[in-house]
């Protein structure tokens, strides 16, 4: 017969509620499952390695085999004994054996930091050249990783325009329908020409490109102009498309960038939102400046992806991005946009759905 093992834990479940607006005095919305159904064991002597991306559970598993978080069901077993089921007085005396040991918060990285500022912070502890210095070295890595990131994207959509043609080309198999899978090669060609559009404006903005040039803009115009060209799409999802801004709203901006500001927040509430829901588009007057609010009902972004959305070529759900044929540099542009115009973009979920909004100065027109 073998011995017990040191640590086991078996078909471990963890959930967390999640409230709406109104908050924890209320009942909960729904709940988040953060473990489920994890099993394994440990022997003296062994060490063992729990990996995976941030917010897949490690730390909740963690946190729950040592009695910080209450299971929901499973059990972890030591030394004979079922963990889950004591009593908070009944843990205490093994607090002395079962402890976390915490990753140091100055080298972990934060997701709510840019790259640049978390390695110029490495650089600074290290004590690596000067804060300039520090600064040219950290961009330089960070657009190390874009461009790394970008040949990644770019390579995708090249090798099935690839795989197409040569199937098409040597007639084999369902590759014979040249019609459909050229109309096929097509979509995915105009993903990567949009994706191509957006490292060009990427490119252009990180290298103060003069043409980019400031003026008068009435925001009003744009959006409205926008909703127009976008109409048939709107009418083809019957949604409702809930306006609520003044006739006027004057900023000092460029043109062109704010229209890839409008295009794409109010494009993606069209996008991801479903059938028959509703896109609220506001502007409100607040102490010399505009606060812009986009926001579609229906549907809601897991909260732990909410401080990834304005990185480069990240997706809450790639299949689906890639169906829309979506380039993941949307909201990136829009950041990096908004940046040059002194004012940063922000995202919550509502009680209804998602909201994307953003501050900008008045300028009289």
């Amino acid at each position: 017969m073998m011995d017990a093992h040191l640590l086991e834990v078996k078909n471990l479940k963890k959930t967390y509620p999640i409230y709406g607006n109104m908050g924890k005095f209320f009942k909960p919305k729904k709940r988040m499952c953060a473990v489920d159904d994890m099993s394994f064991y440990i022997d003296e002597g062994e060490t063992y390695g729990l990996v995976g991306e941030s917010g897949c559970g490690k730390s909740t598993t963690g946190r729950t085999i040592v009695g910080l978080h209450k299971a929901d069901s499973g059990s972890v077993l030591y030394g004979g004994k079922d963990l889950c089921g004591l009593s908070d007085r009944e843990f205490r005396p093994l607090r002395g054996e079962l402890q976390m040991v915490f990753q140091d918060t100055v080298s972990a990285l934060n997701p709510r930091q840019r790259i640049g500022a978390i390695l110029e912070e490495t650089l600074k502890i290290h004590g690596v050249g000067d804060a300039k210095k520090r600064r040219e070295k950290a961009l330089e890595q960070a657009q190390i990783e874009f461009f790394a990131a970008a040949s990644h994207e770019l390579k995708t959509p090249i090798t099935v325009i690839k795989g197409q043609l040569e199937g098409m080309l040597l007639g084999i198999g369902a590759y014979k329908d040249r019609e459909k899978y050229l109309l096929r090669s097509l979509r995915v060609t105009q993903t990567l020409e949009s994706m191509v559009y957006d490292l060009l404006t990427i490119s252009r903005l990180q290298a103060g490109d003069p043409g980019f040039q400031t003026g008068k803009l009435d925001c009003a115009s744009v959006i409205r102009k926008y909703l127009a060209d976008t109409e048939d799409l709107v009418v083809g999802k019957d949604l409702q498309i809930e306006c609520r801004f003044p006739d006027s709203v004057p900023v000092h901006a460029n043109e062109s960038l704010m229209e890839k500001v409008f295009s794409n927040l109010i494009g993606n509430a069209v996008k991801y939102a479903p059938p028959e829901a509703v896109v609220k588009i506001t502007v409100r007057e607040g102490q010399g400046s505009w606060q812009f609010s986009i926001e579609n009902t229906g549907t809601h972004i897991p909260e732990e992806a909410i401080p990834k959305l304005f990185e480069a070529f990240y997706r809450v759900d790639t299949s689906r991005s890639r169906q829309t044929g979506g380039s993941g540099l949307g909201l990136y542009i829009v950041q990096k946009i908004l940046q040059q115009h002194h004012s940063r973009c922000h995202v919550r979920n509502t009680q209804e759905g998602v909201a994307f909004f953003f501050e900008l100065p008045q300028r009289q027109l």
